[in-house]
């Protein structure tokens, strides 16, 4: 399950406000930096044959997140074949 965080607890007031100028209400994703090389650990987590439950909660993730990467990545491999014939 994703641990939901209130935005005062982890950022300034002034960092607060400039979000709420872009942003209010609702749920807001942050993307860790180094999201690229924790969709390879993903995929290759699941091509070892690691159970989908596992995965997502090892990478704090939910179970549809989780069968999306895996879904663009086989899309993205399925393209460079193509692509190469």
């Amino acid at each position: 399950m994703i641990k939901h965080v209130n935005a005062r607890e982890v950022f300034t007031p002034v960092l607060v406000k400039q979000i709420q100028k872009y942003y209010s209400g609702g749920y807001l994703w942050i993307p860790k930096q180094n999201f690229q090389e924790r969709k390879v650990k993903i995929c290759a987590n699941c091509a070892s044959g690691e159970a989908i439950n596992s995965i997502a909660e090892k990478f704090n993730l939910t179970t549809r997140r989780i069968r999306q990467i895996i879904h663009e990545n086989r899309n993205k491999e399925i393209k460079l074949e193509t692509e190469l014939v």
